[in-house]
């Protein structure tokens, strides 16, 4: 089977500023292919015909359109990250009445603007689809109509074109616009000269959006041509939580104003999808591989410094030590012969997945 037959996606997980997790581990995978495999002057990027990305994930998403290295997308964090989290949510009762949470949102919203729009320029979905070719999907809500809404370049032989007028750093403030950490975003709507629509993170329903991608992915295919998703997590903190059986009834204070709702919404969904997506692929009938790249799931100790909104350079170096033990953990995965690291491999050194690997599903959480 000839590698035009193979249509590779990379999905990125959403998760605030693990986001710099993410870029991480990306460019330690790709310093791996370099070390490994040979693969000099190595493009992420380019090994992918289609990249979907939900809140943060969509940031290191377009930062890899729109040709940035992984170093810049990581800087992008480091330079804009304690401007867009200002303070983070106080994890004491008393800490919520002097915490002015409208202004904060109103300034970390300028911010991730100013660093999107340094980083991206004007540059629109149909704009950064006819310059590289590869399709971009990012999930995000409409505010308005309480409607999933999902961003896409004009990959679809179909498409309506309702998107391409639509700027990377609109899309990315849309997906990204996280309930009670974030202000709502208001973007302009293309072709308007004042009239905007109102988005929230997509996160609240695709957090980890390998179903979008694997949906997707099946429109933009044949029916002879192989599948192969690579799905990247943020070393997310510790699922679950030691809880007082004896007192169930939590009001504003215990659930932080709605900011562990909002927590317990993406650590539920995210193990569910993978599940999904294992489950449909045995009923599709087509050949589909899905991969999650390893990540170390960090100590509870660790787990204090991995908030959605942790900015600290304490948070910073545990994230950048974390995707470095998770690309160790990628090396000695393609050792192994396992069937991710088949996956891995053949996606480093830009070959087709072995035949007989096809339509498996491992996720190493």
């Amino acid at each position: 089977m000839g590698e035009e037959q193979v249509f590779r996606v990379l999905s990125i997980d959403g998760g605030g500023m693990r986001g710099y997790y993410s870029a991480a581990y990306l460019q330690k995978l790709s310093a791996l292919a370099a070390d490994r495999f040979g693969q000099s002057g190595f493009d992420l990027s380019e090994k992918f015909q289609l990249i979907v990305g939900t809140s943060t994930g969509a940031i290191v998403g377009a930062g890899l359109l729109a040709g940035l290295s992984l170093q810049e997308v990581m800087a992008f964090y480091v330079g804009y990250g304690e401007k867009i989290f200002p303070s983070p949510l106080p994890s004491k009762p008393g800490g919520f009445l002097k915490h002015r949470r409208k202004k904060l949102n109103r300034r970390g919203a300028e911010a991730l603007r100013d660093g999107l729009t340094e980083a991206f320029g004007e540059v629109t979905l149909g704009e950064i689809y006819r310059k590289r070719n590869i399709g971009f999907v990012v999930p995000a809500v409409d505010a308005t109509t309480h409607r999933g809404w999902v961003f896409k370049t004009p990959h679809n032989q179909d498409s309506n074109h309702r998107d391409d007028g639509y700027s990377l750093v609109d899309v990315c403030l849309a997906t990204s616009a996280a309930p009670i950490y974030r202000s709502l975003a208001a973007v302009k709507q293309p072709g308007q000269s004042s009239a905007k629509d109102m988005f929230v993170d997509g996160g609240l329903w695709a957090n980890n959006p390998v179903l979008v991608a694997l949906s997707e992915a099946l429109r933009m295919t044949r029916n002879d041509q192989r599948i192969e998703i690579f799905c990247l997590g943020t070393s997310p903190e510790v699922a679950g939580a030691a809880l007082d059986s004896s007192d169930p009834h939590w009001g504003l204070l215990d659930w932080r104003f709605g900011g562990r709702a909002l927590e317990l919404s993406l650590d539920a969904q995210s193990g569910v999808f993978d599940y999904l997506a294992h489950s449909f692929l045995p009923h599709l009938n087509r050949d589909v591989v899905i991969t999650r790249f390893p990540q170390r799931v960090p100590s509870a100790a660790q787990a204090q410094l991995l908030g959605l909104d942790s900015t600290s350079k304490a948070s910073l170096d545990l994230m950048r030590q974390l995707a470095s033990g998770a690309a160790d953990d990628t090396n000695r995965l393609i050792t192994s012969g396992a069937h991710d690291g088949k996956a891995i491999e053949a996606l480093l050194k830009d070959n087709a997945y072995p035949t007989s690997l096809t339509a498996k599903l491992q996720c190493h959480r």
